[in-house]
């Protein structure tokens, strides 16, 4: 039974990875890097100034990095601009 779930969760990390070079391969091409950018025009037309290229980075990480990755962009994202947020309040940090 263990020695299937460890070959089971090694044919998961394999379709991982050939998902994840599949679509890094698309973005790759001129149709991924139109659909990008016109992502992140739209991004820049509905968003405040203030978060826009926060989110525009959380996109990037999350098409290129996976989840997890995107998660740790938001957070760190999230704590800059707390962090902004009280230096302009507070006018130090």
């Amino acid at each position: 039974m263990k020695v299937e779930n460890e070959i089971n969760i090694e044919k998961e990390i394999n379709n991982d990875k050939t998902i994840q070079e599949e679509q890094n391969n698309f973005l790759q091409t001129t149709l991924g890097k139109t659909i990008n950018g016109a992502v992140d025009i739209g991004l820049r037309w509905v968003l405040p100034d203030l978060i826009e290229d926060e989110i525009i980075d959380i996109k990037d990480s999350l098409i290129k990095g996976g989840l997890k990755e995107g998660i740790n962009t938001a957070i760190n994202s999230a704590i800059n601009l707390g962090k902004s947020a009280i230096r302009n309040i507070y006018g130090k940090f």
